[in-house]
């Protein structure tokens, strides 16, 4: 009862709020790596929903935890591999961004989170840099793409800032 049901054709033009439903978007253009195939392929929608599984806070923390797998797996930097790192989905984004975050000296929110939620234990300075890193390649590359998104939709619109300012 809340929302106002349209009567008919308008009879002006006004501003519309659209659903763009963009996170279906897919084009090989899109700068997908291993680990976004291995998601995509492991997710109860394979195939679907390709740009939100790049850029979404839902899939932002486990991309993280698979680059740090793959570390663990590939290297010895973390010691060896713990069964919670294995753990689908066990890294949340809110989590992985507090790491993101961490400008204390010793990285402590870092160094708990991997100890606490990925059980890695005793990691080096170096290793909890590295696993900064890594959470800033992931989220500047999340805002990159949702960043050509608007772009491109502006661009669509005639609305991207081409229209010819003088001066």
């Amino acid at each position: 009862d809340a929302i106002i049901k349209a009567q008919g054709l308008p009879t002006s033009s006004g501003g519309m709020v659209v659903n763009m439903e963009w996170g279906n978007f897919w084009s090989s253009h899109l700068p997908r790596t291993s680990y976004d195939i291995e998601l995509d392929a492991q997710s109860p929608n394979p195939n679907d929903q390709g740009f939100e599984k790049m850029i979404s806070g839902m899939y932002l923390g486990e991309i993280v935890r698979r680059v740090i797998l793959r570390m663990s797996l590939e290297s010895d930097i973390f010691g060896p591999v713990s069964p919670s790192l294995c753990e689908a989905f066990i890294l949340s984004t809110l989590v992985m961004a507090a790491m993101h975050e961490d400008d204390s000296p010793d990285l402590n929110v870092v160094a708990r989170t991997l100890n606490d939620v990925l059980g890695i234990q005793h990691v080096s300075l170096k290793a909890l840099k590295l696993v900064v890193n890594v959470c800033d390649v992931v989220t500047r590359r999340a805002a990159r793409l949702a960043a050509a998104g608007i772009v491109g939709i502006l661009k669509k619109v005639g609305r991207d800032g081409t229209g010819g300012i003088a001066g």
